[in-house]
């Protein structure tokens, strides 16, 4: 994640946005990363429905401290 953190921040771009399916235990490893539950969506995969989270960063210069 600081990886791409350091190329966005290279990018003058100043938040981040992922989402993750809901029940995926890496919403765990955002959230201690500072991320925060922000929406919900639900996305679909052939015939299936799945409920999404977006996990979001205002500032992610916090990363690089």
């Amino acid at each position: 994640m600081r990886a791409v953190v350091e190329e966005l921040v290279k990018k003058n771009i100043k938040s981040l946005m992922v989402w993750v399916l809901a029940g995926n235990p890496s919403i765990n490893f955002y959230e201690k990363l500072g991320g925060r539950q922000s929406t919900t969506k639900q996305i679909q995969f052939g015939e299936d429905y799945f409920k999404a989270i977006a996990i979001c960063w205002t500032d992610i210069n916090s990363f690089l401290l």
